[in-house]
């Protein structure tokens, strides 16, 4: 429902919704949904130019082909791209 509200608001001021980004959005969901929701927000992502989910999930991390990671090493953070 947030989806369409947000493209339907857009179309309305002449725009379009490019990006969306979905922080620890999965958190709540339980083990018998969360494969549901993984692949509505598959099966709506080619209606946007970029996708971007943050979470700490393992599960919804191994979802995705593509994976920013960001680990935390003393002072310094690793950033592996994948």
């Amino acid at each position: 429902i947030r989806f369409a509200l947000a493209e339907l608001l857009a179309r309305r001021a002449g725009s379009r919704v490019d990006w969306l980004t979905i922080d620890e959005g999965f958190g709540s969901q339980s083990d018998e949904f969360l494969p549901l929701v993984l692949d509505a927000v598959k099966a709506v992502s080619n209606r946007f130019g970029m996708v971007l989910v943050i979470s700490h999930v393992k599960q919804v991390q191994e979802a995705f082909e593509q994976t920013i990671l960001f680990r935390p090493d003393g002072e310094s953070v690793e950033v592996k791209v994948a």
